[in-house]
């Protein structure tokens, strides 16, 4: 978006702008969110689409919406969307940057603030899908594989063509382990190494059964 916005400047072309994912745009400091907010007087008609337009709190709405509306429902500046929305967290000894929680109902005062142009669509009101298979498919390594594996579980090394594996502790040690079990494990300039094909094959298998 920034070298988009940077390679059109006043002649952007776009009169229709659609964000899948917005939530990509929820940080109002972002470099993607500054640049859309440049071209933003040139666009007649922005779209957003989101599953989850607030993983992390109500804050993360503000930005968004700004782009759908320039500020007018939910504030111009995200410090004045926090007087109204937030109040702001108790500082602890050594704490940085300041943090914000949402004021009792500040979802409903929001969600009827945006009501007009946002709408929020439940799957289960809307899509009809087949029920749930879990289908578990045991994948048993083979003997080169598994001797890789108990070498590495033992001495926390392991060589593969030139390559070496280590493990400094023994979380990183279950760490290099599940690699391993999955088919590869990084070195230590994180390249992967192969060791083995086994759950690609047990994939392949399912695949052609399908």
């Amino acid at each position: 978006v920034p070298w988009l916005v940077d390679y059109y400047r006043n002649r952007w072309p776009f009169d229709m702008v659609v964000l899948d994912e917005s939530t990509s745009f929820k940080n109002a400091r972002s470099k993607r969110f500054r640049a859309l907010k440049l071209v933003r007087s040139r666009i007649t008609r922005l779209v957003e689409l989101t599953g989850t337009p607030a993983p992390n709190g109500v804050e993360d709405l503000w930005a968004q919406v700004y782009l759908l509306d320039g500020g007018e429902r939910l504030g111009k500046t995200l410090s004045s969307f926090r007087e109204a929305y937030c109040t702001q967290d108790y500082a602890h000894p050594g704490q940085q940057y300041r943090t914000y929680s949402p004021q009792r109902g500040a979802d409903k005062r929001i969600w009827s603030a945006v009501s007009d142009i946002c709408v929020s669509m439940k799957a289960e009101d809307y899509l009809t899908l087949p029920p749930y298979i879990e289908d578990v498919v045991p994948v048993v390594l083979d003997a080169r594989a598994q001797r890789a594996y108990d070498r590495l579980e033992k001495d926390m090394l392991l060589t593969v063509d030139e390559q070496t594996i280590t493990a400094g502790s023994a979380a990183v040690l279950n760490g290099k382990l599940l690699q391993l079990c999955s088919g590869a494990v990084y070195d230590e300039d994180g390249q992967a190494v192969e060791i083995h094909a086994c759950k690609l094959d047990a994939f392949l298998e399912v695949v052609e059964q399908l």
